[in-house]
Parts: C-alpha cells; structure tokens; sequence
C-alpha cells in the first residue's frame, strides 16, 4: 500500500494552471521532487496539507481521502512538513520552539514529561541540543533549518515534507543535512523533498519527480532523470537539450 497518493490533480489560480494533472505515489522512501523556478513544487505541497484544495483530484494518505482537509487535521493524520523559509518563534528558546510544536501538533496524548523527554531526545537527533536554552534569533539557517525538522520530528508523522532544506547551506552544512534526512527515513518515516540543490537530492532520493509548468515531465531513478532531454531543455534551454 502506498502511502501516499495524489490522483489526476489540478490548481488553477485564474489562468494560471499551477498543476496540470499530476499523478504519483510515494512509498516510506524518500522522493525528490525537481523542477525551475514556477514549476508547482510548493503548490504540490500546499495541496497535499491542505492549504490549498484542488480545483480536480484526489489526494490519499494511506488509502485515506484527506482532498480539502483542513491543515490542522491533515497534521495530525500524519503529515508534517518544513518550509523553504524556516518560521521559528524567534523570542522562544530552540527547546520551547519544538516542545510547543509537540503540544499542539500531536493527536497521540502524552504527559508533559514525556514531551519533554522526546525533545530532548529530538535536538540531540537534530545536532541541536548545545542550543536548546538559546532563543531562536540566534540561529543561524544552517540551525533554523535543523529547527525545522526538529518540529516536524515531534509531532510524531508518518510522512515529512521537507521544503529546500539545503537551499543556502555551505557544501559541508548540506552533507549534514542529507545525513540527517536519511536518517529520518530510516526511522520509517516516509519523506518528500523539494530541491533546487542537485548534489543534495541525487545523493539522497531514491526516485524523483520533475515538474515543469506544473506538469510530470520526467520521473525515475535520479540517473535516468539527470540524462531525460526533457530536464535538461527545463533547466537549460532549447540549445542546450
């Protein structure tokens, strides 16, 4: 069973058709989604949490109808996601930021010590744990990003839409944050990541997806994908495909 699957989907924003069509499944590996500037990836994103419900199409978690939902019960059916822009509570410290995530986005009851524990556990995953009594102000993004997976982590999901995670970071910092998304996968926690960093989502995804004017143009194991004329007109040109 898959565990997650988004059907013959569509968003139109007037006459703009943000996503044509689009049709794939997502197991608990990890999958890359590519594609330039405008392509529909984080309107792809906005569907499946519900902040935007598709003008056509069905998305599916785990055989579950989750289409239009609310972002708040989407969370709690599962998925939790990153931005590109990461949004701390800036004034709170790195522990209150994820410990605040943990109360409000789990369905699952637990006592505040044991959400304290888990934090704590959390952040020292992460490589955040020297920080967790600084506010969030101080980090810099190479840390509000692992901030971000530390507050998607908590709220216990079965699948982690990551939002250009490595965008920004110096080659060193993107290598730790590669590790680190492999290894959130192997926890069993499916995942999801849009990138613009190639050498980031080569080495990681098992599968990408690229999009193009919110279309599927291409899709495969990252080799056969880097190699598809398709991608390469996408990203460079007429000339160069």
């Amino acid at each position: 069973m898959s565990l997650l699957k988004v059907i013959n989907c569509w968003k139109l924003f007037g006459g703009l058709k943000a996503l044509q069509n689009v049709n794939f499944e997502a197991d608990q590996g990890i999958l890359g989604i590519i594609g330039p500037n405008g392509a529909g990836k984080t309107t792809l994103f906005n569907v499946i949490t519900g902040v935007y419900k598709p003008d056509k199409g069905k998305v599916f978690l785990k055989n579950r109808d989750i289409t239009g939902l609310s972002p708040h019960t989407i969370r709690r059916l599962g998925i939790s996601r990153t931005f590109q822009i990461p949004r701390p509570f800036i004034n709170e410290t790195v522990f209150e930021n994820v410990l605040a995530a943990g109360f409000f986005g789990r369905v699952d009851k637990v006592s505040k010590k044991e959400l304290i524990e888990e934090t704590e556990k959390i952040l020292e995953f992460v490589g955040l744990i020297d920080k967790r009594d600084e506010e969030a102000s101080s980090l810099n993004i190479h840390q509000r990003k692992l901030l971000e997976i530390a507050r998607g982590l908590i709220t216990k999901p079965i699948l982690l839409l990551v939002d250009e995670i490595a965008s920004g970071l110096t080659p060193a910092e993107v290598d730790n944050v590669v590790s680190l998304i492999k290894k959130v996968n192997e926890k069993g926690i499916g995942v999801i990541w849009i990138e613009h960093v190639m050498r980031a989502i080569m080495k990681a995804a098992e599968r990408i997806i690229v999009l193009d004017y919110g279309k599927i143009i291409s899709e495969g194991s990252p080799e056969k994908v880097a190699k598809d004329p398709l991608v390469i007109r996408a990203y460079l040109g007429e000339e160069i495909a």
